[in-house]
């Protein structure tokens, strides 16, 4: 496994994408990937008017095309990933084909959760990630991903009424007014130049051109979007989302750390410092702060550092801009936050009280007032997306007191994460053709951070005690792929750290579930 350099981490933190190629994975490979991918849309059309579309390009995308993990388990990539996301990281169970057709989409992030579930706040940390893996030479003409480096940090507003989609996205009207099959291509281009440059002018989108087999690690929360192709040959790309589940361990800081572009500056130390467990600091210039998102940010850091107490009116404002600087500046603040991100989390407007759960899981630190807040947010709030960020939040408080040899709360987080996973508790969200749910999925993910950091440990916890017999009881009656999926991973980390239990159900359900495997391709593995 090779890591990332110091330079290539810095890139990657300040841009927001790292393009890698994976040299041990033979050319025949790539070559046999093309055509499963070819004859997974064949099988997608046939199956188009039944419930079983999505499968031969979604979802279970490494069993049905074993030959990917060649490329996604290759050195290159494993050590890129752990480099962002620590050891044992978790490749979600959401993965997608796309492929280019005559049609632009409008420059996007994705959503928290697949099939456009929003379902909290990005983080400027790196806990979440993607791969974009093509499995041809890939160019302009052919429809090449677009990205927009340096926006992992900015954002648009998305709380506002008459907003559908889950992703957060630089035009609105993109889709309604059909801009992204618009004949003509220098119409098109200045709407997508000035929904770019709305958001900030000095910002310009890019082609991603990539050599057959290239790998590319995108930040989960850089604007990127699908271009048309004026070609006649199919373009690919598998979509791959991988998650964090244990703290940052100490190491030596990342020389050369900092950004191109100063406004950048501040969230990129901050978000290299807690990858590297260093001393919070903030350094920023002294440019002139303009009225965009760049500049507020930007100010919001120096400020949450330096005066916290100047940020509170805007982390309590029901405008979601000034709130939004303001939450991600007080991430430097530390304890000094707690009263009024506790204020807020009983607010009459649902989106300061996310923001303030968010707030809270960010600085990370126990305090029983905090903890006993979240607690109370997340299993009582009205607003689904409020509860699954505060269950989130609440669960990376435990991973970092676990992380810190501390444990006061993470038999609380099992307790409050497993009643939430009641589909009584907590009803389906219909997105598309797969049945989902905004809080299950965050609180399976909450139990996965906690028990892979507790497990990470190497010593008995006892709150351990039943949990996969608990897991398992849950899952019969699990909905949700993406939550059952993740339940599932736990199992099999608490089978790895000798849970006799685990291990029991784990086998049983893998003779039950496993797929039947498709023989290996002479010569391309």
């Amino acid at each position: 496994m090779r890591l990332l350099s110091d330079h290539e981490l810095c890139r990657f933190l300040d841009e927001g994408y790292l393009i890698l190629e994976p040299d041990d994975v033979p050319e025949a490979t790539h070559d046999a990937l093309y055509e499963e991918a070819q004859a997974g849309y064949a099988a997608r059309e046939l199956l188009s008017e039944t419930p079983f579309a999505l499968e031969p390009i979604g979802d279970n995308i490494v069993a049905r095309m074993p030959l990917v993990r060649s490329v996604i388990e290759s050195p290159i990539v494993e050590g890129a990933l752990t480099s962002v996301l620590g050891p044992r990281f978790y490749r979600y169970s959401h993965s997608f084909i796309h492929a280019s057709g005559p049609s632009d989409q409008g420059f996007h992030k994705d959503a928290h959760y697949p099939w456009g579930l929003r379902a909290g706040i990005r983080s400027h940390r790196p806990n979440w990630a993607m791969l974009f893996y093509y499995p041809q030479t890939t160019t302009a003409s052919l429809g090449a991903t677009e990205i927009v480096p340096g926006t992992t940090y900015w954002n648009v507003d998305h709380e506002n009424v008459g907003n559908p989609f889950g992703e957060d996205r630089l035009e609105l009207d993109f889709e309604r007014d059909a801009i992204g099959a618009h004949e003509d291509l220098a119409y098109r281009d200045r709407r997508l130049e000035a929904a770019v440059e709305t958001f900030d002018p000095t910002l310009k989108a890019i082609p991603v051109d990539v050599p057959k087999g290239s790998v590319v690690l995108v930040h989960f929360d850089l604007f990127h979007r699908g271009s048309r192709s004026s070609a006649t040959s199919d373009r690919f790309m598998f979509k791959f989302w991988y998650t964090r589940t244990t703290e940052p361990r100490e190491r030596t800081a990342i020389n050369g750390l900092g950004s191109i572009d100063r406004r950048r500056r501040a969230p990129v130390v901050a978000a290299g410092n807690w990858l590297t467990r260093q001393k919070a600091s903030v350094e920023v210039d002294e440019p002139t702060w303009e009225d965009s998102e760049a500049g507020r940010v930007a100010r919001a850091y120096q400020l949450g550092a330096a005066t916290p107490e100047t940020l509170f009116p805007a982390l309590l404002d029901a405008a979601e801009t000034p709130r939004r600087a303001a939450m991600y500046g007080l991430t430097a603040s530390g304890a000094a936050c707690f009263p009024a991100a506790i204020e807020g989390l009983r607010s009459d407007n649902w989106g300061v009280r996310k923001s303030c759960a968010f707030l809270l899981g960010e600085v990370g630190l126990f305090d029983p007032g905090v903890v006993y807040a979240l607690e109370d947010v997340g299993t009582g709030d009205p607003k689904s997306e409020v509860r699954s960020t505060a269950i989130t939040a609440f669960a990376r408080i435990a991973r970092r007191s676990l992380a810190e040899g501390q444990d006061p709360i993470g038999a609380r987080v099992l307790d409050v994460a497993l009643g939430r996973l009641d589909p009584v508790a907590e009803a389906d969200m219909p997105r598309s053709m797969v049945p989902m749910n905004r809080v299950r999925q965050a609180a399976a993910l909450a139990i996965l951070n906690v028990v892979t950091e507790a497990t990470g440990l190497g010593r008995r916890v006892e709150w351990f005690d039943g949990l996969a017999d608990r897991i398992h009881a849950l899952l019969k009656s699990e909905t949700d792929r993406y939550a059952a999926g993740t339940l599932t991973e736990v199992l099999n980390r608490l089978a790895l750290a000798g849970d006799d239990a685990a291990l029991e159900i784990v086998v049983a359900e893998f003779s039950h579930s496993r797929w039947v495997p498709s023989p290996t391709r002479s010569g391309s593995r």
